[in-house]
């Protein structure tokens, strides 16, 4: 091995080292420096504008305070609301001598402005950041695996290791498996079987299945966050709210999707904006999830707009790891696709095994920080004690049916649960870094069999299959062929044949080289860039409480933890309405108004949601059960209960007794239910009870899942309307039904958009030139469905877009007054296109020969299929 190679194993050994050394709980002593990468005094210490850097100018504790004392000490400028700091920049804007010419500082985003800045880093580091790392940062991580090894209490003897407690067996698993896999690296690259190179590499060698599965992987958690953020975001932050959100655009942190839509469309509403990129959001993980193409275009656009989402920092929405995890995944996914567009197994473009590394690191990093969570300072000590699970499956946010059989499991196999997550989390990460195959595969199929059994007994939103989609990158081909179709297996095979090149000709030889040069040499950078912007998760994991952190605005690299405090009991918020004149009477039959998922009713089967997500749900449970514990333990009166109520509660009960139509469509009872008649309810009223699971004889007795006891004896408190009036512009009234339209317009505009291509099974290989018109008729009819459907709750917006541009503008006579009214027209008018091309789809059967009439019917007719449903599912959709 050259000198240079020698160099690299002794440094990841060294990091490995210094990433297990935190099991020793070392305090990073001497070696913490107030400057993070590449920030400096001039970055962070500006009184004018405050610390440019924000948090991650800061190691550690560190602050503007101790880092600038001589700056600090002058008197600070006046902190200033984002009302003030917009108008002192319009006057600054206003003072400005136009002479000064153009500044790009000024004039461009300052998302914009980071993007170059990254951008640079990453292509071009500058050289003090370069000296940086590695005359200060891996200094210091190799100190401080030097420091671990003094004091890591090792026993000699097997007789000291039987001795071990429970806490200290596992203080000391992490340091002894980097131990391992840093002794093992460097002896299996020096010693390691030489291979013969072979233009076509074996199945075990080979990674275009594992590319395949990762994309799809990725594409059904976009799928879930983007119907998410469809179904649910408007209802929780925009305009019209729980909690509005109202933001300002450019906003500081890279939103490029509303950044560029904002000013272009400057009458559009942000409801329906966040609204529209929603949908086209879960229109392109459809696509990515789907269809047989492969490009980067289609992940790179995905993550924009996710990325700017989650970076608007609404409530419900920023604050959690598996947003970040996404964003991290799906950035890492741009450079695993092929460059250019191509079909599903690309010869010219074979899965860069840089970018497998990449998504291996990122597995390592999430399952050894979620385990160092579990054995931080502030962890639950039910962990060392290995019981939390006796508590945990009802405790848990969303519990599903099978938390009640987990619930009653006997207690040595809670135990063994614990255990085995311990080993799940804090062994066999360092597994996947041994590069031996049994070790890689052995080590990734049980991390996912693992993360199926979390799925199994609870509901954790796609937490559990973001963690699953990079542990995929540890399975090559040989094993992913067992679990795939033989077709698709067979196709991966052909295009790993044909990425050798044979027979090409000279002028695909060499463009295609070129385009693999060109693609190796940005993971290349890729690789190096994420390298350095590793040393801050690691630096994480030593702290004495490791705990999820995001490192910069773009989510590129984050630290993760999760699940490190379990709570005992379970104070659950419980809700009931009623249509009585007479609410406060005691004879007044209250009905439950029960949350989407979370317990109420006691006889309520629990739900099965994940990978979906309920955030009003999860965000319910942290503001009670996760906070309001040491309420019950303390036995605290029930005014201190009701004085902890969310504000966004009391909205939603404000709202619901309102008519509020998207805040009812948060719940899980019926919006005919609540608003029976068309009239919502009278009286609302919040209550707090302590849950658990029935036992076994209960629950064959009664078939109650839960027993509840209240924890206010006083009946709770009931909400009135007129307590608290709103006006009617406050309110959202909304079509019934126009969710479902919109999401039978958004998967029809993708079915008919693949079979006007010639991709799905709906048209055959033989597409007739009616099957390729039906499918252009079905893709406009989905496309006009959907437009009208999303324009249905803003009618000012469709007055000016539709009735002015169309009506007005081209002269269109008799458009429907309302975009609703639109929308019947349309399926109107698409049931009897429909029905023509069925009867010239019949009359071809009629003139055609050959094969059986059945056949030759069924090869005519579906193509047709598309256009034929359409209509029937819209119309379903609004007037369910």
């Amino acid at each position: 091995m050259a000198p240079a190679g020698l160099a690299v194993a002794r440094v990841g050994a060294a990091a490995l080292v210094a990433v297990g050394a935190h099991g020793l709980g070392l305090a990073d002593e001497g070696g913490a420096r107030c400057w993070s990468g590449a920030f400096s005094a001039e970055l962070c210490c500006d009184l004018q504008s405050g610390p440019r850097g924000d948090e991650a100018c800061w190691n550690g504790e560190f602050s503007f305070e101790v880092c600038c004392p001589r700056l600090s000490a002058r008197p600070p400028s006046t902190p200033q609301g984002k009302g003030q700091q917009q108008q002192a920049a319009g006057a600054a804007a206003a003072r400005r001598d136009p002479s000064e010419g153009w500044n790009w500082e000024r004039s461009v985003p300052t998302w914009a402005q980071q993007a170059v800045r990254l951008l640079g880093e990453w292509a071009v580091p500058p050289m003090p950041v370069i000296a940086e790392f590695f005359t200060r940062e891996m200094p210091e991580l190799l100190a401080l695996a030097s420091a671990a090894l003094r004091t890591m209490k090792l026993p000699t003897t097997y007789a000291g290791f039987l001795l071990l407690s429970q806490s200290e067996a596992l203080d000391l698993a992490p340091p002894l498996c980097a131990l391992l896999v840093a002794g093992f690296l460097p002896l299996a690259l020096l010693s390691g079987e030489r291979r013969p190179r072979k233009d076509v590499p074996e199945p075990s060698e080979s990674y275009w299945l594992t590319r395949l599965c990762l994309l799809r992987g990725l594409g059904l958690c976009y799928l879930c966050g983007f119907l998410t953020s469809a179904f649910q975001h408007r209802a929780l932050w925009g305009s019209k709210g729980l909690e509005p959100l109202n933001p300002s655009f450019p906003s500081g942190r890279p939103t490029p999707a509303f950044d560029l839509l904002v000013p272009a469309l400057p009458t559009v509403p942000f409801d329906c904006l966040l609204e529209g990129i929603s949908w086209v959001g879960v229109l392109l993980s459809v696509l990515l999830l789907w269809s047989r193409f492969s490009s980067c275009v289609v992940p790179a656009l995905l993550w924009v707009l996710y990325l700017s989402i989650v970076n608007l920092q609404a409530p419900f929405t920023y604050a959690y790891g598996w947003e970040w995890l996404t964003c991290e995944a799906g950035f890492l996914a741009i450079f695993l696709c092929p460059l250019p567009f191509g079909v599903r197994f690309p010869a010219s473009s074979p899965p860069p095994r840089l970018v497998l590394w990449l998504f291996r690191w990122l597995a390592f990093r999430l399952l050894l920080g979620a385990g160092l969570s579990k054995v931080g300072r502030n962890s639950s000590s039910c962990w060392r004690e290995l019981t939390c699970t006796t508590t945990h499956y009802f405790t848990q946010p969303i519990p599903n049916p099978v938390s009640w059989f987990a619930h009653h499991a006997p207690v040595w196999v809670h135990h063994v649960e614990v255990a085995f997550t311990f080993v799940e989390q804090l062994v066999l990460p360092f597994l996947m870094l041994i590069p031996l195959k049994w070790c890689r595969r052995c080590a990734g199929l049980a991390e996912m069999l693992f993360q199926l059994m979390v799925v199994a007994t609870g509901n954790y939103a796609w937490i559990n299959f973001i963690g699953m989609v990079p542990c995929i990158s540890m399975l090559d081909d040989a094993v992913l062929a067992w679990f795939l179709p033989r077709s698709v297996a067979e196709a991966a095979r052909t295009a790993a044949e044909a990425a050798a090149l044979h027979g090409a000709g000279v002028i695909r030889r060499v463009l295609v080289k070129l385009l693999r040069l060109l693609h190796g040499t940005l993971c290349v950078g890729l690789v190096l860039f994420m390298a350095y912007k590793s040393k801050d998760p690691i630096k994480e994991m030593f702290s004495a409480a490791p705990w999820i952190n995001s490192y910069d605005p773009w989510f590129l690299m984050n630290s993760q933890g999760v699940f490190g405090f379990i709570n005992k009991h379970r104070v659950n918020l419980v809700l009931e309405y009623t249509h009585g004149s007479k609410p406060r009477d005691a004879g007044t039959e209250w009905k439950a108004l029960d949350f989407r998922c979370l317990p109420g009713a006691t006889d309520r089967l629990p739900c099965l949601l994940s990978p979906y997500h309920s955030r009003l749900d999860w965000e319910t449970w942290i503001q009670t059960t996760a906070s309001m514990e040491h309420l019950f333990e303390t036995r605290a009166p029930p005014q201190e209960y009701f004085n902890r109520f969310p504000n966004f509660l009391h909205q939603l009960v404000l709202r619901i007794l309102h008519g509020d139509e998207d805040a009812v469509s948060l719940m899980g009872v019926p919006r005919s239910d609540v608003y029976a008649g068309g009239a919502p309810p009278t009286a609302i009223k919040a209550r707090f009870y302590s849950y658990t699971f029935t036992d076994a004889d209960e629950m064959w007795q009664t078939g109650h899942w839960w027993k509840r006891e209240p924890l206010d004896a006083v009946g709770g408190i009931v909400f009135e309307a007129q307590q608290q009036p709103m006006k009617k512009s406050q309110i959202r009234k909304t079509p019934f039904g126009r969710t479902m339209a919109l999401l039978v317009g958004v998967l029809g505009t993708v079915l008919s958009g693949a079979a006007l291509c010639g991709c799905s099974p709906l048209v055959g290989e033989k597409s007739s030139l009616l099957s390729m018109a039906s499918a252009a008729s079905a893709l406009l009819f989905f496309a006009a469905a959907f437009s009208s459907a999303l324009l249905a709750d803003y009618p000012k917006l469709y007055n000016s877009a539709v009735l002015g541009t169309l009506g007005r503008g081209f002269g269109v006579p008799r458009l429907p007054s309302t975009a609703w009214e639109l929308l019947r027209g349309l399926i109107t008018a698409g049931a009897a296109i429909a029905a023509l091309h069925v009867a010239a789809a019949t009359a071809a059967v009629a003139a055609s020969e050959g094969g059986t009439k059945a056949a030759r019917t069924w090869a005519a007719v579906r193509g047709q299929a598309l256009l034929v449903a359409g209509p029937a599912l819209l119309w379903w959709c609004i007037t369910m």
